[in-house]
């Protein structure tokens, strides 16, 4: 029995695309902040500390997706959230996965520190 997708294909190809584009700045999944309600345009991110399981989710999703399809692109985005969940494994040197990690220097490095500073740690 085949599981329709509202919209079909190409909607579920769209939110592919977008999750990877506005929602992934640093190889995990994080939550976009965006300039207005119905705005486009990233400003910062927020709530990094799920950033592990959204981009376990991710994969999961790609990776039924290459099955299915064998699309290329498909591949490209395992390979890219795989990446990301062994930055998250190894960040904290101790076998414990990190919940996020962000890259020193961005732009929105302050507000997601600010957010998560009870469970921050700096390297």
């Amino acid at each position: 029995m085949a599981i329709a997708f509202p919209g079909g294909e190409k909607a579920a190809l769209d939110i592919s695309a977008v999750i990877a584009d506005r929602h992934m700045p640093d190889a995990v999944i994080i939550a976009p902040v965006f300039e207005s309600p119905t705005g486009t345009r990233v400003v910062s991110y927020s709530r990094a500390g799920d950033s592990a399981i959204w981009t376990g989710h991710y994969l999961a999703a790609e990776s039924y997706r290459y099955a299915v399809t064998g699309d290329a692109a498909a591949l490209q985005a395992v390979r890219s959230a795989l990446a990301g969940i062994r930055l998250l494994a190894d960040a904290m040197g101790t076998g414990i996965m990190a919940r996020s990690i962000l890259r020193a220097g961005v732009f929105y490095e302050q507000d997601v520190s600010n957010e998560e500073k009870h469970t921050c740690r700096r390297r």
